[in-house]
């Protein structure tokens, strides 16, 4: 599939670039939401949907210009971001362990990215690397994370944030990558769908979640607790 052109251009290149486009508008759209509803959860979607935009724009254009300073660029979005991201499941700690262990995940994180761009690591072998931070960090903690939150609120309005802005995070950082690792035609094509679907995923949910709040403001059991 990476072999077709489209445009006079390789699908390699083409794909990430209508990724990063389509996570860019979802990132900008979903400020809006942020500045009106501020939380760990939104923070870790507004994260996800900004790192995200990010990494596959730079990938893209490291695919087609072949230099190697837009895949550290790749990798500097994903590992920071995915830094971000676990902001929220640090959160079962207690208040004043969450910011240090925070700034000791990024401080690892950061090294490991200089790391591969001093080591003569290959860029497959980086593009693994980094898939397989993105399965564990991404996909199955902070993804299954939210969706556990979700299961566990009360609230109907966090339920659909949550449950369904985790399966956006893990649609894309868990699915996505598992069945792009098959490296099979119908396992390529459908990594793309999964990650196309995550942003509409998330935004969805929230949105969703936002109208059955203002419908329940009067129910003091409906209301969001302080933190998501």
């Amino acid at each position: 599939m990476m072999s077709l052109t489209m445009f006079g251009l390789p699908m390699g290149v083409i794909i990430p670039m209508f990724i990063g486009i389509v996570y860019s508008i979802g990132a900008i759209v979903f400020v809006r939401v942020y500045l009106r509803d501020r939380g760990e959860l939104m923070a870790a979607f507004l994260a996800f949907l900004i790192s995200m935009a990010t990494a596959n724009i730079f990938m893209g254009l490291g695919m087609y210009t072949g230099n190697m300073i837009f895949m550290f660029l790749t990798m500097f979005a994903i590992f920071t971001g995915s830094a971000f991201l676990l902001k929220f499941p640090i959160t079962v700690f207690p208040q004043q362990w969450r910011q240090p262990l925070f700034y000791i995940f990024l401080v690892i994180v950061l090294a490991v990215n200089v790391w591969m761009i001093v080591s003569p690591i290959p860029g497959d072998q980086m593009s693994e690397i980094a898939m397989i931070f993105m399965i564990i960090v991404n996909g199955i903690i902070t993804g299954f994370f939210m969706i556990w939150t979700g299961i566990r609120a009360a609230s109907k309005s966090v339920k659909i944030k949550a449950i369904g802005g985790g399966l956006g995070v893990s649609s894309c950082c868990l699915v996505s990558h598992v069945l792009f690792s098959t490296q099979v035609d119908i396992g390529l094509i459908s990594s793309v769908f999964f990650q196309f679907i995550a942003p509409f995923l998330i935004l969805g949910s929230v949105y969703a979640g936002r109208r059955v709040q203002n419908q329940s403001t009067t129910n003091p059991s409906q209301t969001s607790p302080v933190g998501i």
